[in-house]
């Protein structure tokens, strides 16, 4: 179920970048440090980022970067549904004029975005 205290919605939002994440603790706030410089260009953007039931720290960390980064908004599922559901927990939140998903692993670099 996701944890509704922690969605932010942005409706001014018109990129939004979906990012389903398992267990991600160790290399997550890497990730979110590329992401923002990625997406930190003209125009208003949010990045959600779903936790899919993590068992490490990545849900602390989520938790931290969305307090001090108003374009992140999280989805916390209680229980890891796999990531396709956590996928479509993000998108049936997501809004704006494009919605992209990227894993939070290194394989999809957030730089290829634009």
């Amino acid at each position: 179920m996701p944890d509704a205290g922690t969605m932010t919605a942005r409706p001014d939002a018109r990129f939004c970048v979906v990012v389903p994440a398992y267990n991600e603790a160790s290399g997550f706030d890497a990730f979110h440090q590329r992401q923002a410089a990625t997406m930190d260009a003209p125009g208003t953007w949010q990045v959600i980022y779903v936790n899919d039931g993590s068992v490490d720290e990545t849900p602390q960390i989520m938790r931290r970067i969305h307090q001090r980064d108003r374009h992140v908004a999280l989805i916390n599922l209680s229980r890891d549904f796999g990531k396709e559901a956590a996928m479509t927990a993000g998108l049936d939140r997501a809004s704006g004029d494009a919605v992209i998903v990227i894993d939070a692993d290194p394989r999809d670099p957030p730089e290829l975005i634009p």
